[in-house]
């Protein structure tokens, strides 16, 4: 790795220097996968990156990034009170 390979500390990385993954499951022991992810960039709007949510549209958006941020959600259940 040669210093031209690390980026500089004191900048945000470009989105071709970010990889973002996710993968759900519903386990062995539920009928049904309860678990979300969701990644973002934050920009005027949001753009979303990738999603297991099923109703996400990603947003057209043309601005600079001001930040990027992943969620999991981890279902526990599917009971009234997440049980």
């Amino acid at each position: 790795m040669t210093t031209d390979d690390v980026p500089d500390a004191g900048r945000k990385p470009r989105d071709d220097e970010m990889d973002f993954y996710g993968l759900t499951d519903r386990g062995k022991v539920r009928p049904t996968n309860e678990d979300h992810f969701l990644f973002c960039q934050l920009k005027k709007q949001m753009q979303i990156l990738a999603t297991s949510l099923p109703d996400a549209e990603p947003i057209s958006i043309g601005e600079e990034r001001l930040a990027a941020f992943g969620m999991v959600a981890d279902g526990v259940g599917g009971g009234a009170r997440g049980c």
